[in-house]
């Protein structure tokens, strides 16, 4: 009874998802949620905290550069979200998946590529994460943001847009090594749904802080030379 009920609701109403691209689309939002909340824990390594730590530094091209903040709003928003189908056939061999960012009840329409993205891959986390960004006003241009986005932290560090956030998240954080024998080669993680610790987003951003604290090093050296051969005042 449950299946033929689910069945005429979906013919009746052609945006609603089958029972099994329902499960689908859950266990992708799950497992994006999972992966969200595993970059958060490894926050130190792989996200951006106090913007003063890059201070000085011209950031606009590191695009893997993501905020703590951002990470936040996005596992925020993603609880609010909700798949539906799409029902354009023009959209359905276009578009992965599209979003009308202002809509209360935060839906993504889903087309069929969708459905034929490897599960294993991250892409279906990516594609969900690049929606989710669309609803926290992120475009697919900079110049696409929102007003509220171009005067967010992130934007102040290193400007983003929805797919770079996604690719941040999910190919540069990504892990280097196969999952095999229930851990990841490149770093022993044992959980799938993860970000690497090891990944070279981590390396990028220590290299970073090494520039910077030279940068400081030098000013500081230049100004106790200043200092030493400031004349006294007699």
């Amino acid at each position: 009874m449950k299946k033929v009920k689910i069945k005429t609701r979906t013919m009746n109403n052609p945006s609603l998802l089958s029972e099994d691209e329902r499960k689908q689309a859950k266990e992708a939002k799950e497992r994006t949620q999972r992966l969200l909340s595993d970059a958060l824990k490894k926050k130190e390594s792989l996200l951006v905290e106090d913007l003063r730590v890059f201070g000085g530094l011209k950031l606009e091209n590191h695009s893997p550069l993501i905020t703590t903040d951002l990470v936040e709003e996005l596992s925020r928003e993603l609880e609010r979200v909700t798949f539906a189908k799409n029902t354009s056939t023009k959209n359905d061999t276009v578009f992965i998946a599209y979003v009308y960012p202002g809509s209360d009840d935060r839906p993504i329409h889903l087309c069929a590529p969708f459905w034929n993205q490897d599960p294993e891959s991250k892409s279906q986390e990516a594609t969900i994460i690049h929606e989710v960004s669309h609803f926290l006003g992120y475009g697919h241009t900079v110049q696409e943001n929102s007003d509220r986005v171009q005067k967010s932290p992130q934007s102040m560090l290193c400007p983003q847009t929805a797919y770079s956030v996604a690719s941040a998240l999910t190919s540069d954080m990504d892990h280097r090594g196969p999952f095999t024998d229930g851990s990841y080669s490149c770093c022993g993680e044992t959980s799938r749904d993860t970000v690497c610790k090891k990944s070279w987003v981590y390396k990028f951003i220590r290299s970073m802080r090494r520039v910077n604290l030279w940068r400081r090093l030098l000013v500081r050296k230049q100004q106790l030379i200043v200092t030493i051969q400031k004349p006294p005042k007699t």
